[in-house]
């Protein structure tokens, strides 16, 4: 039976798919390939916030591979572990064991020290030729995780073996924390070929705009539908909603979310409506309480914030930005809110750990004072939070901001 276009549409966004990052799906691929056919080793960094897509991307490389490399579904070996799961080493030894199929291996063996343990599994695979083993990914997710075992001995003696060669593997560590080599020992450290590649939400709202179009007008669906789509898409209300989106939080899968429940919902073709509907009803559902438990001060620098957005049209802020905001409100309506600038920072750290606030960039080396942040709550949001606050705050929350 032959799907309607809102159905195509439907399965297309659910589809296994990734937007943007084909490069990156073609280093890891080209890594994978060279160590199936070239029998090399290598090991990599897969870097990014959480929800970009670094584990669906790993995972579509992977059928990929098997799909077009006949050595590799014949004789690829892929190993996941977990840093949530996996939380010291022995648990890891036990799960590659299992996946790898060698729990009888492992049983009929006393093992000495975990390299040689490891050393030992991984010989088991090799085939009549000693200088011939099957090819093995090592995939890790939550990677930084794993920097807290005992001396780090799991990722030492991984990227030991692909540095040495001595087995034909891949290590892939998936991390959201983008300054996690930092966390490696040195010893570790000079093991790894520091290789990063790093996943980021669409850059640019044209560029976000253009996902959300390609998303909801498939080549699959009727051209009636395609045109219908690409006039919607010229509205002004629309363009609108899909900026504040954008602002509050990037990522296609968000972005999927939102653009799915008018498809879900809707009998009738889809209409901008349906989709700021979704969108508002989807921001009202999701207002953090968390805001409820902020001190004052903590409340100012959201209102600080919410300013900023306005002046500089959504753009990331640090905290020199907002503290100078902050200072012209408390020098000319609220000199009784003055507080000394370590104070201040840590209202800035609260809202991070709150995660109200998110770095753009963990791994850059700027000074805290100027890192940019994100605000993942909408302006809206902070301005229902002001219930308890002083009346000067209210009003310098809605008025225009100062000169």
């Amino acid at each position: 039976m032959k799907l309607n276009s809102k159905d195509v549409v439907l399965e297309h966004m659910n589809g296994r798919n990734i937007y943007g990052y084909e490069q990156q799906f073609d280093t890891i691929l080209d890594l994978i390939t060279k160590t199936v056919k070239g029998g090399g080793s290598n090991s990599v960094l897969l870097l990014g916030p959480r929800g970009v897509g670094k584990t669906l991307l790993v995972d579509l490389v992977l059928q990929k591979s098997r799909d077009e490399n006949k050595i590799f579904r014949k004789d690829g070996l892929t190993v996941k572990l977990h840093g949530l799961l996996e939380t010291d080493d022995k648990l890891a030894l036990k799960q590659i064991a299992k996946q790898l199929k060698l729990e009888n291996v492992e049983g009929d063996r006393v093992f000495g020290s975990f390299a040689e343990h490891l050393e030992f599994l991984l010989s088991s695979l090799k085939s009549g030729d000693p200088n011939n083993s099957k090819p093995i990914v090592f995939v890790l997710e939550e990677f930084h995780l794993f920097c807290s075992h005992h001396n780090q001995t799991l990722l030492y003696n991984l990227f030991d073996m692909a540095q040495t060669r001595a087995t034909p593997m891949v290590v892939i560590g998936i991390s959201p924390e983008l300054d996690v080599l930092e966390s490696l020992e040195k010893r570790v450290r000079s093991r790894f070929n520091h290789r990063q590649i790093e996943m980021f939400p669409p850059k640019t709202f044209d560029e976000y705009f253009n996902i959300a179009k390609e998303l909801l007008s498939p080549g699959k669906a009727d051209k009636s539908w395609i045109n219908h789509i690409n006039q919607m898409f010229k509205e002004k209300n629309l363009k609108q909603s899909l900026t504040k989106m954008y602002h509050i939080n990037c990522s296609v899968a968000y972005l999927k979310q939102i653009l799915s429940l008018p498809l879900i919902s809707s009998v009738e073709e889809v209409t901008s409506q349906d989709i700021i509907k979704a969108f508002e009803e989807q921001s009202e559902s999701g207002e953090p309480p968390i805001l409820a438990g902020l001190t004052l001060i903590e409340i100012c620098l959201l209102v600080a914030i919410k300013h900023i957005q306005i002046i500089y049209d959504g753009q990331p802020f640090n905290f020199e930005m907002v503290f100078h905001e902050f200072d012209k409100f408390v020098s000319t309506k609220g000199k009784m809110y003055k507080q000394e600038r370590p104070v201040v920072m840590k209202a800035w750290e609260t809202l991070i750990e709150l995660e109200i606030i998110t770095p753009v960039d963990k791994g850059t080396k700027i000074q805290k004072e100027y890192k940019l942040h994100n605000l993942q709550v909408f302006p809206e949001t902070i301005l229902k939070a002001l219930d308890e606050v002083p009346q000067n705050v209210k009003e310098w929350a809605t008025s225009s901001t100062f000169a």
